[in-house]
Parts: C-alpha cells; sequence; structure tokens
C-alpha cells in the first residue's frame, strides 16, 4: 500500500458558516481522510500518499455574493524521517478573504502506537474596501492596510494504547497569532479539539 494514492473529493453545500473556518471531525479518529485538517499527527497515517480536495458553498441565494470554502491537504507515507504534508483552507466572500497555508511534519514512535504532530504556517486576511458599504475608509482601522499575514503554529497528538482504542489532541493557533490591521493585540484564540474513537469495525 505504500505506493498507492488515495485521492478524496467532497463537494459539500452547508448553512453554518461557522464550518467554513474549521473542521468538522473527530481527533481521535485517524481514519477520516478530514482529520488532516485539524491534525498533523495524522500525515502519514495508513502508509499512503493522500490527497484531499473539497469546497464549500453558503447562502448562495445571496445577490451579488456567495460565501466559498476550498480546502485541500496532501501527505506523504511515512518514511525514514516521518511524513511530510502540505494544508492549505481558503475562504472567500465579497468583502472578505481568509486563507490559512500550513506546512505539516509527524513522526510515529513505540510501531505507530504514538503518533506526534508539528504544523507552521501562516494565516492571511484580506478586506475588499472596493465592496464595502456604509463603512468609512477613513476608519483608522483601514487607513494603513486591509491585509494581515501572521504566522502560525499547530501541534498534535495521536495515541493507540490498544487495537481497539484511538484518541488524539490537537491544539491550533498554539502562538495566537495577532489579526489586528492596526497593530493592536487583537489574538486568534487557541483551539482545542480532541476525541475518542472506538470503530466497529477492524481497520
Amino acid at each position: 500500500m505504500k505506493n498507492s494514492i488515495r485521492i478524496l473529493l467532497f463537494c459539500l453545500l452547508g448553512l453554518n458558516i461557522a464550518q467554513a473556518q474549521e473542521m468538522k471531525t473527530n481527533a481521535g479518529n485517524m481514519f477520516d481522510p478530514r482529520i488532516s485538517f485539524i491534525s498533523p499527527a495524522a500525515l502519514g497515517f495508513g502508509d499512503v500518499t493522500r490527497l484531499v480536495v473539497g469546497y464549500n458553498m453558503y447562502y448562495q441565494g445571496i445577490a451579488g455574493d456567495g460565501l466559498r470554502n476550498g480546502f485541500a491537504a496532501f501527505s506523504l507515507p511515512d518514511g525514514k524521517f516521518g511524513s511530510f504534508g502540505l494544508i492549505g483552507e481558503h475562504f472567500t466572500s465579497n468583502i472578505f478573504q481568509q486563507g490559512d497555508y500550513r506546512f505539516g511534519y509527524s513522526q510515529s514512535f513505540f510501531n505507530n502506537k504514538i503518533r506526534l504532530g508539528l504544523e507552521l504556517g501562516v494565516i492571511y486576511l484580506s478586506y475588499n474596501s472596493d465592496k464595502f458599504q456604509g463603512v468609512d475608509l477613513n476608519d483608522p482601522v483601514f487607513q494603513q492596510t486591509t491585509s494581515k499575514s501572521s504566522f502560525n503554529i499547530g501541534s498534535s497528538i495521536f495515541i493507540n494504547p490498544v487495537h481497539s482504542l484511538y484518541a488524539g489532541i490537537s491544539v491550533r493557533h498554539l502562538n495566537r497569532p495577532n489579526a489586528s490591521l492596526i497593530g493592536e493585540d487583537v489574538r486568534i484564540p487557541t483551539k482545542i479539539q480532541k476525541g475518542i474513537f472506538i470503530p466497529t469495525y477492524s481497520p
């Protein structure tokens, strides 16, 4: 299986705006292809080269606008020096865009009973001032710039203490990136996701 390629395509429709910025999955379920978006420890799991691509659309009835979220993750199987991957998520609307692009690394220990993961990346925020309505463009918030990039760190751990029990913890925005356009201390909160998975089948 090491040289095989697994490609999974998603085309999802939804109405929950919050889902555009966070992947909904169990942090302990390493068999869910979406796990790569919340847990770098999952990179390389299963000894396959994996590509996951998806696209969400929200509120398509809004005139002149549409809320869209694209995401992709690519990872290599475990090797001598662990596994590496690239993850990207991009949300866009008529007046706002947010990108989250990461490089991930994972390493397994004790015959894959423990996996540790680290990701380093950039969060990008941008406002389209040409589309503003009812906003004072002389507002100090938008006078200097309408975009912002911040360094982002995440980590995770996955354990498989017994054959039928899997557990994981993921910590995103570990360094609480600054999202302010004018240099103020406005931090993206750290997000912790954890989960336990007991499969009803034999993986």
